[in-house]
């Protein structure tokens, strides 16, 4: 990986950085160049100097020596020197870390460490001189005077740091010269650790000098740099942040010295599909040796290195994305490098078709993104797919779309998956009525270009076909696919009315009317009636009757008189007769059945028996569990006295109602109540057994709204009708007679002022009081009658006559073709609001929630009514389809474009190169 290097710029120099000391430059960024200058002693060092003049002569040889060492760092050339008056010091150890304060532990990261500065002195009568890393101290009676610092520089935003170090060179002889050394690797290191310190984002810098001369170097970096309040000179640190600490020591600690830019990966080119034959055109064949593999040069435009997921993201062409293919890079700052995406198992992850395609990284994507083309084979090959029917997907079997369009259209995408455009390629078009032995077939010529898709459509008049599911299925010699509808005459069941189209067969059934007084009016033991047929029942234990014979008569001691048995038919019973009481004499006074549980007729022979209705304590009571009849018995036959009830019964009326709708069920014209219903303006409500059905059939001759209106009266008195009672009569029911009063025909035509409750028929009208039970919502939610002598819904509706089975907790098992009416007439929101009370705005679905919810009214089983639905049409359909075959566009690939990369990388703003000049003297 590239080690960022072009981040560098060398300061100084021409192209090999003809500097004389190593140094680096930090401007928004930093900058080293470095000088290495190895000092080679000649024939020794002059031990003294002996006149007043030794002084300037040690100063102009001090002088010269600089300027031979630059000369030679300069122009790159040996150098002659004069060192007769200088001892050479193996002094000096420094050490520069890129690190983050926040963590000292990451001072090893980054660094570098210079083993040794060197330095010379020159020894005057009363001070010595010192040269070390470019600066000139005097040291005199211990304290040191700086007459040249090293060349370390900062103004808060430029940091110069350069450093001379000066090795000694014993296995040269002769004359002392200085010469660049080109051996070193000290450049190379600083320039490592510096971008290792960007790589990782340290923009802290730690300068750590050991050295003799201790006091000069605190003296000159302390007056330099300690102004700064990001600088902190520490002299004679004990624990620097890297290296030894101590008396000699002195650290300088730079806080964000640098500015270092996050890691920034920008996607820089796209190359697309590298592999196949086709890879120039970013077409791919899926039968192809190679695997499928894109490529894209990524570059981190950042400082910092990162590790990131560089993806390939495939999009259908809705945008939606397919497969997504990740490539773990990691970059240094500046680095670049070729990203991989290869899709082995691409024949099981794509289909065959055109793609888009995207590569991102955490912070870049392309520009354009990138398409291309999968193609199954060289050769032309038709695929068929995305069958629908009027738009909607129409793929699954198990669930069909319902085609309520007047005009259906059937169609699907044909495209070609090969290469090779193909033309005048035939494909066939089936369609079945699953229901029947019949299909119809079409054919259809087509053309495709490489992967050209384009759909193919079939229009067939909803009217023409079967009521029921239906398969159409489109093939072509290669492929085929199949979609799946139904038709339904146009019906849409609404909650209080059915949308039927023209042609289609209605029989309505209003299956039972069942309204009456909810607390039936009765006396005990008030009614007189008898035994109706004496073989239908028994006695059994009871308080109804009692039985007896002729014991005694005449004399007072005659004996009892034993029960005689009837061989023409009598009471049998479960015991025979024994004398249950005995006189003194040994003589029977009176005969029982103190064993017997139950009488019965039997024609065959029984006792005769004398039943009478009474009530003392004498008496054996005895209750009858067979039918009854009111009144005084004929004959001989059992009498008793027993509970009665009188129940009235509320006249209702319904009315059949159609109105003309257009394609969404909005009206188009009036409701029209159907003409010639027999029993239209007849009380539906009496109480018969059976109860009976009234039935009527018709047929639409347009698209209408079927609705049923219904009316309940009241017209006061106790019996709710008023002038209008048409009959009472009397039957029994559970040992008991019930008298019931009905209303005549009249009293479903009198005025409006006497309906109870009077549902509305217009399908632009919002009913709370009827719904309809069909598709989905077939729970009653009352099945108990909601008085004695009312018949239940389900009894009702399980009649053989009707035939609709309803489970116990009220659910409907209708055909695809029936569906129900309730109807509640005995409340109402706003005409007939008591008991409950309920809210007068109340919507229909809270008004029906209301009634599965509480016990009572609303309840929805005042009336109820069978609505069965005979479909349009008869035979076979003589279909005349329009076909349509669109055009589209051949397949074609192209790589993704890339922008340009944001503002990120390069702290320094400089384009940089690291040079080092190293001089070697001996």
């Amino acid at each position: 990986m590239s080690s960022g290097v072009d981040r560098l710029r060398r300061i100084g120099g021409e192209d090999r950085g003809l500097s004389p000391q190593i140094g680096f430059v930090i401007l928004l960024g930093m900058v080293f160049i470095g000088s290495i200058l190895v000092i080679t002693l000649g024939m020794g060092l002059i031990d003294s100097l002996e006149s007043e003049s030794e002084s300037e002569i040690t100063y102009a040889a001090i002088d010269s020596t600089e300027h031979s060492l630059t000369t030679a760092a300069l122009e790159g050339q040996i150098q002659g020197l004069n060192l007769d008056d200088a001892t050479y010091r193996d002094d000096g150890t420094v050490h520069l870390a890129w690190y983050d304060a926040s963590d000292t532990n990451t001072v090893y990261d980054a660094n570098v460490t210079i083993d040794r500065l060197g330095a010379l002195e020159y020894d005057l009568d009363d001070r010595t001189v010192i040269q070390q890393s470019g600066a000139r101290w005097e040291r005199q009676n211990g304290e040191y005077r700086t007459d040249q610092g090293p060349n370390i520089r900062y103004d808060g935003d430029f940091l110069q740091l350069r450093l001379l170090t000066l090795d000694e060179d014993d296995a040269r002889s002769g004359d002392p010269v200085a010469r660049p050394n080109y051996d070193s690797d000290l450049p190379d290191r600083i320039e490592a650790a510096r971008a290792e310190a960007a790589n990782r984002g340290y923009n802290d810098l730690a300068f750590v000098v050991q050295s003799e001369y201790h006091d000069g170097w605190v003296d000159y970096l302390d007056s330099e740099l300690s102004g700064h309040e990001n600088i902190t000179v520490n002299a004679s640190e004990s624990n620097p942040v890297i290296g030894d600490g101590g008396p000699n020591t002195v650290e300088v600690v730079m806080k964000n010295v640098t500015d270092t830019d996050a890691p920034d990966f920008w996607v820089k080119e796209d190359h697309g599909i590298v592999t196949g034959e086709h890879a120039s055109e970013n077409v791919f064949v899926s039968d192809s040796p190679d695997p499928l593999r894109f490529q894209a040069t990524i570059e981190n435009v950042g400082d910092e290195r990162q590790t990131q997921d560089v993806n390939l993201t495939i999009l259908d062409e809705d945008g939606n994305e397919v497969l997504d293919v990740g490539n773990e890079t990691e970059l240094d700052g500046g680095e670049e490098t070729i990203v991989n995406f290869t899709i082995d198992d691409h024949e099981s992850e794509l289909e065959y078709g055109v793609y888009d395609y995207d590569v991102e990284t955490d912070s870049d994507s392309l520009d354009d993104i990138g398409s291309f083309y999968y193609a199954k084979q060289e050769a032309p090959w038709l695929a068929v797919t995305n069958q629908t029917v009027d738009g909607v997907d129409a793929s699954d079997e198990t669930d069909p779309v319902n085609a309520s369009e007047e005009l259906v259209t059937l169609e699907a995408d044909v495209q070609n998956v090969g290469l090779d455009p193909i033309e005048d390629e035939s494909i066939e078009f089936v369609l079945e009525f699953d229901d029947e032995d019949w299909e119809f077939t079409d054919t259809a010529t087509v053309e495709r270009d490489r992967g050209e898709k384009a759909t193919v459509s079939w229009e067939l008049n909803r009217s023409e076909l079967f009521e029921g599911d239906h398969t159409f299925t489109v093939s072509t010699a290669d492929d085929d696919a199949a979609g799946h509808f139904y038709v339904y005459d146009a019906r849409d069941v609404g909650s209080s009315e059915i949308v039927l189209g023209p042609d289609t067969g209605v029989n309505v059934t209003i299956v039972g009317s069942e309204m009456s007084n909810s607390d039936p009016h009765d006396c005990t033991d008030c009614e007189t009636a008898h035994v109706s047929e004496k073989s239908e029942g028994s006695f059994v234990e009871g308080d109804r009757v009692g039985y007896e014979w002729e014991t005694r008569e005449g004399e007072w001691n005659y004996d009892a008189t034993e029960p005689e048995w009837n061989d023409s038919g009598g009471w049998n019973s479960d015991a025979d007769p024994e004398c249950i009481d005995e006189a003194w004499d040994g003589s029977c006074e009176e005969y029982g059945f103190p064993d017997s549980t139950e009488f019965w007729w039997d024609d065959d022979g029984g006792w005769d028996i004398r039943w009478e209705n009474r009530q003392d304590h004498n008496a054996n009571q005895w209750g009858w569990d067979g039918p009854i009849e009111a009144g005084e018995a004929p004959d001989d036959e059992p009498e008793f006295q027993v509970d009665g009830y009188e129940i009235n019964w509320v006249a209702a009326s319904a009315d059949l109602v159609t109105q003309p709708v257009d394609e969404d069920g909005t009206a188009i014209g009036e409701p029209t109540r159907l003409g010639d219903v027999p029993w239209h303006d007849t009380n539906l409500n009496r109480f018969d057994e059976p109860r009976p059905l009234y039935e009527y059939s018709f047929t639409t001759e347009e698209r209408v709204s079927f609705m049923i209106s219904a009316t309940s009266y009241n017209h006061g008195g106790s019996d709710f009708c008023g002038s209008y009672t048409d009959r009472t009569f009397t039957d029994t029911y559970d040992g008991a007679v019930w008298d019931h009063t009905e209303c005549s025909d009249d009293a479903v035509l009198a005025d409006e002022d006497d309906e109870l409750v009077s549902l509305s028929a217009d399908t632009e009208t919002e009913e709370t009081n009827v719904r309809v039970l069909g598709e989905d919502d077939v729970q009653l939610p009352e099945l108990d009658p909601g008085v004695e002598r009312q018949m239940s819904t389900d009894e009702l509706l399980e009649r053989p006559e009707v035939d609709v089975p309803v489970d116990e907790d009220g659910y409907l098992d209708l055909g695809e073709h029936e569906y129900i009416f309730v109807f509640e007439i005995t409340h109402h929101p706003i005409q007939h609001n008591s008991n409950p009370s309920v809210d007068r705005n109340i919507s229909p679905d809270d008004y029906w929630d209301e009634a599965h919810e509480t016990n009572g009214d609303p309840n929805f089983n005042d009336m109820i009514a069978h609505v069965e639905i005979s479909p349009s049409g008869g035979g076979l359909p003589d279909l005349d389809p329009s076909f349509s075959g669109a055009e589209g566009d051949a397949a074609s690939g192209g790589t993704g474009g890339s922008d340009d990369p944001t503002e990120s990388g390069n702290s320094s703003g400089d384009n940089v190169d690291v040079g080092t000049d190293e001089i070697i003297i001996g």
